[in-house]
């Protein structure tokens, strides 16, 4: 069954991602029995069945759950469970990933946004021919976009450029940390933290999911364009680059299968519960790869139009 794909399968022209694959569903399901193995294999990641057809976006979100619990799943005297439920037994709603360490408990969602960066089919305006092309993209929500575009085209036209005007996608991050509320359940203690994973593409897409949270109207600023009681218990979010490794034919390779492999950043949630102990932060950024600090403490040149970001250190 495990060498059964169906076409335009990832593991049929990548054998070093394949075999990391193999090693991390060995690694975290060995648990399982067999029937519950198998049903994972199909049903995630595709397995078994060469007249099945692939879903990308399917597969993506799969892959990077498993690039997650691959990596803790190796920490030693850790405890990891996927698919607890927290907010209701009787109801559908689980994290994927419950981890226990040292008397810390972290509630983990995994989210993997099903945007290609490098995609350029419908964006693109008057793209065909050009051998440059513009990118807009907006930080935070701006008011009157429609003029802003029309701003750009005209800018472009001029230019004698192409132009690609992505959709602002901030809903999805709205919704990831809805969602992910609902299912962490009410009244966490203090020695337990809810977290968010992202996984976004390369830097200048995770930049853009980073203005979801902080750009005008972002989701931890003070003037979040949504009610920022819906996502309360969520204490942070871990922005990761993991989608970009298993995306891209030339990023796709053994260590894609392991959020160590990625680049990492963690933001609290600033509009948090009270009870969120600093120790409990620091515990999960001690078991988890990340460039936190480096991050908190970068001093880019002040100028008057650049606001400052203060709010990612978990102190």
């Amino acid at each position: 069954m495990i060498e059964k794909f169906p076409e335009k399968h990832y593991f049929n022209s990548h054998k070093k991602y394949y075999l990391g694959f193999r090693e991390a569903f060995d690694l975290v399901y060995r648990e399982f029995d067999m029937r519950k193995q198998e049903k994972i294999a199909k049903e995630k990641f595709f397995i078994g069945d060469y007249e099945q057809s692939f879903n990308e976006n399917q597969f993506m979100q799969s892959a990077c759950e498993l690039s997650v619990g691959c990596y803790y799943i190796k920490i030693p005297d850790l405890v990891i469970e996927p698919e607890v439920k927290l907010s209701r037994p009787d109801s559908n709603n689980d994290v994927y990933w419950q981890i226990r360490h040292k008397g810390f408990t972290f509630n983990v969602e995994v989210k993997c946004s099903d945007e290609n960066e490098f995609s350029q089919d419908t964006q693109v305006i008057n793209g065909a021919g050009k051998d440059k092309i513009l990118k807009l993209i907006f930080a935070g929500r701006v008011p009157n976009p429609n003029y802003a575009k029309e701003s750009f085209k005209e800018i472009a036209s001029q230019a004698n450029t192409g132009l690609i005007i992505p959709k602002h996608t901030d809903n999805r991050m709205k919704d990831y940390l809805v969602e992910a509320n609902e299912k962490v359940g009410k009244h966490p203690d203090k020695n337990t933290l809810n977290v968010l994973i992202v996984a976004c593409g390369h830097f200048a897409n995770m930049q853009e999911w980073h203005g979801y949270l902080y750009a005008n109207v972002g989701m931890f600023t003070s003037s979040s364009f949504c009610d920022r009681d819906l996502y309360k218990n969520v204490d942070g979010v871990l922005l990761t680059t993991l989608r970009y490794n298993h995306q891209h034919n030339f990023a796709r390779r053994k260590l894609s299968w392991d959020l160590n492999s990625s680049f990492n950043i963690f933001f609290r949630n600033p509009n948090s519960r009270s009870n969120i102990q600093t120790e409990t932060i620091r515990a999960f950024l001690a078991i988890t790869p990340n460039n936190t600090d480096e991050f908190s403490a970068f001093d880019p040149i002040a100028t008057p139009d650049v606001p400052s970001v203060s709010s990612v250190s978990p102190q």
